[in-house]
This record gives structure tokens, C-alpha cells and sequence, in this order.
């Protein structure tokens, strides 16, 4: 059996007029800094194929990840979603150049192979009986 082929993009993410800004005052930003990233990075992602989402930062005790999805299901509304359940819990997330985003892309197989099947005629098909 073949392995899958999986590559992985690692980015630190640089933020420009934020002005020392927490997540949770730069929500309409990051939504839309998220949807520009996620046009640029699944771009070239083919819709079976699997993604999966990373961010890292200083302050978090664990990153921020999504599980393996399908492309279509990445979207910037469950990114911020995810965000939003680290800063309900009352921890921070300091927007600077130490927030680091790591994509991973997983490429599926398409399909399997076709079954050889012997078109037999009616005839053919029947028990020849070895009892004669």
C-alpha cells in the first residue's frame, strides 16, 4: 500500500496596526487576515483532500488546532470559533510576530482500481456436473 503524500507550511504570521491590540479587540481583523490566508493556502488543495490547521503562540499552554477536515469545512468561522474558546477562558493570546501558523496538507488517493470481471455468457456460467 502506498503512503498518503502530506506536506507541511509553517508561517509566522506578522500583524501591522494592531498597536499591542489582544485577539479579543482584533476579531474583525482576524477574520479577515483568515480568509485571505485561507485563500492562499488551499488554493491548490483538491476538494477530497484533507487540512489541517496549527496556531502556536507564546502564551498558549497547548496551540490552537483544528483536527484533519476536508477543504471545504476549513473556514475562517471555525478558526474563530476556536479563538473565541481560548479567550472565554480567560487566557490571552498577544497578537505579535511570535504567532506561528502551521498548515498541513493531505493528499487522499482517488479511488481504487477497477474489478477485472470475466463477462461470461449464461452457458458458461452454468455447474458442469462431473457425474455422468
Amino acid at each position: 500500500m502506498k503512503k498518503l503524500k502530506a506536506t507541511a507550511s509553517g508561517y509566522r504570521l506578522k500583524f501591522k496596526n494592531i498597536d499591542d491590540r489582544f485577539a479579543i479587540d482584533a476579531l474583525p481583523l482576524l477574520a479577515e487576515m483568515f480568509e485571505d490566508i485561507l485563500q492562499h493556502l488551499t488554493g491548490a488543495v483538491a476538494e477530497r483532500d484533507m487540512v489541517r490547521l496549527i496556531l502556536q503562540a507564546p502564551e498558549l499552554e497547548r496551540p490552537i488546532s483544528l483536527p484533519f477536515i476536508k477543504r471545504d469545512k476549513l473556514t475562517v468561522r471555525r478558526i474563530l470559533t476556536k479563538i473565541e474558546i481560548i479567550l472565554q477562558s480567560h487566557k490571552t493570546l498577544k497578537l505579535d510576530e511570535n504567532v506561528i501558523l502551521n498548515f498541513l496538507h493531505l493528499e487522499l488517493p482517488v479511488g481504487g482500481k477497477p474489478r477485472k470481471t470475466a463477462w461470461k455468457s449464461w452457458e458458461q456460467k452454468k455447474k458442469n456436473s462431473v457425474i455422468s
